[in-house]
């Protein structure tokens, strides 16, 4: 009789286990606010804020440390002084009517595409800043070793990972249907891609 429970314990477990391998990953929607937009400045407020905000644009100029940006906007018309642009309010307005209110983001499965702009809000992971600033003050792209030193300030020795696995969507980790990372899943990932796809802590930074 033991013999007997024991076998359909340990089939209903294999049957929960096998059930939460392969249920369909459930992605939510974006949000769409139904709330109505509040009006904080009144009419004269709101003109007061937008003259000062262009006078700043036309006269002290504002900053762009991307030399792509930096050819962009001088293509667009724009008065360009190093990496410093001063914008014309008249030209500013011209490029801000061409923009459309919404805009649809195309996924690679088409049932997760969004609607950017409206009275949509999309959230999306992200792992951080592409950027560093170091101790000489020199601003310069990320390396998987800033990754690493960032992770070791902040956990636990015995968390900090030692080795990862760079993927291009948070869609690309597999999940139960609670949202946790499913780690059987995520190892058999690992297996399938092989060692060219994992990168170590302190090995090649690209």
């Amino acid at each position: 009789m033991a013999t007997a429970v024991e076998h359909r314990r340990r089939g209903g477990t294999e049957a929960r286990r096998t059930a939460r391998a392969t249920a369909p990953l459930v992605q939510k929607k974006f949000i769409s606010r139904k709330i109505p937009v509040y009006e904080l400045l009144t009419p004269e407020g709101l003109e007061t804020l937008h003259q000062t905000s262009m006078t700043i644009l036309e006269e002290i100029g504002i900053d762009f440390r991307d030399d792509i940006a930096v050819d962009t906007w001088k293509k667009a018309g724009a008065d360009i002084r190093g990496q410093r642009l001063h914008l014309d309010r008249g030209l500013l307005a011209e490029l801000i009517a061409r923009a459309p209110s919404s805009y649809v983001q195309h996924a690679r499965n088409r049932e997760r595409s969004v609607t950017i702009g409206g009275p949509n809000t999309v959230l999306a992971p992200t792992y951080g800043s592409p950027f560093v600033r170091d101790f000489e003050d020199k601003r310069r792209y990320g390396t998987l070793e800033d990754l690493h030193d960032a992770a070791r300030k902040r956990l636990s020795a015995f968390k900090v990972p030692t080795l990862w696995l760079l993927v291009g969507s948070d869609d690309d980790i597999p999940r139960g249907t609670t949202g946790k990372v499913d780690v059987r899943r995520l190892r058999a990932l690992l297996a399938e891609l092989g060692p060219h796809a994992w990168v170590h802590a302190h090995g090649p930074t690209r």
